[in-house]
C-alpha cells in the first residue's frame, strides 16, 4: 500500500499541471488522509478528489472494500486529519443494508426534507454507513434556484443534515468517483 500511496500523493502536482486551481496548504495531506481511510477501510483505492468546502480542504475517496467488495466513499479533513464520514450508495430502499432494520416510510422522509428545505424534490439516493445507519438523502431545489442535499435517518425519521455544493470548489479529481 505504501507505494499507492507515494503514487497518490505525486498526482496532484500533475493536477495543477493541467490548469486546475492552486493545490491549498493543508495541515494533514493526501498521503495522511489515505493512510486513514485505509486503516478505517482497506481495500482498493479507485480514486480520490479534493475540494475546498467553504474554506475548508477535505479528501474524498473512492474505495471498493476487501470486506465486501462494494464501492464506499470516504472522507478525511485536511485541517484535521480525521475522517469525517464513510458511505455508500444502495440500489433502492429494499437493499438488504438500508431495509435491515424499521424504516420510516419514504414519503414521511420526504416531507421532513420539505419541511426542512421547502422548494422541488428533484432526486433522491439511499445511503448506509459500515455501523449499518442508513438515510435517506433528498435533493431539493428552492424557489431561488439554490440545490441542497437534505439527509433524513432512514429509522427516526429527523432531518440530520443539510448540505449544498454553495462554497464548494473541487481542486482536483484522480481516478473513478464512488457509485
Amino acid at each position: 500500500m505504501r507505494r499507492a500511496a507515494l503514487v497518490l500523493a505525486a498526482l496532484p502536482a500533475l493536477a495543477t499541471a493541467t490548469g486546475t486551481p492552486d493545490i491549498p496548504e493543508t495541515r494533514f495531506g493526501l498521503e495522511h488522509c489515505l493512510s486513514q481511510v485505509e486503516a478505517r477501510l482497506p481495500g482498493r483505492f479507485l480514486g480520490v478528489e479534493m475540494l475546498l468546502k467553504n474554506g475548508e480542504p477535505l479528501y474524498e475517496f473512492s474505495v471498493r472494500a476487501r470486506s465486501d467488495r462494494r464501492i464506499w466513499e470516504a472522507t478525511c479533513s485536511g485541517s484535521t486529519g480525521r475522517i469525517t464520514g464513510i458511505e455508500r450508495d444502495v440500489p433502492s430502499p429494499d437493499d438488504p443494508a438500508f431495509s435491515a432494520s424499521d424504516r420510516v416510510p419514504e414519503v414521511l422522509a420526504e416531507d421532513a426534507a420539505l419541511a426542512q428545505v421547502p422548494g422541488r424534490l428533484v432526486g433522491r439516493e439511499y445511503e448506509v454507513s459500515p455501523g449499518g445507519s442508513a438515510w435517506y438523502e433528498f435533493t431539493v431545489v428552492t424557489q431561488s434556484g439554490q440545490e441542497f442535499e437534505v439527509m433524513v435517518d432512514a429509522t427516526s425519521g429527523r432531518v440530520i443534515g443539510v448540505d449544498s455544493d454553495e462554497g464548494e470548489t473541487r481542486i482536483f479529481r484522480i481516478g473513478i468517483e464512488g457509485d
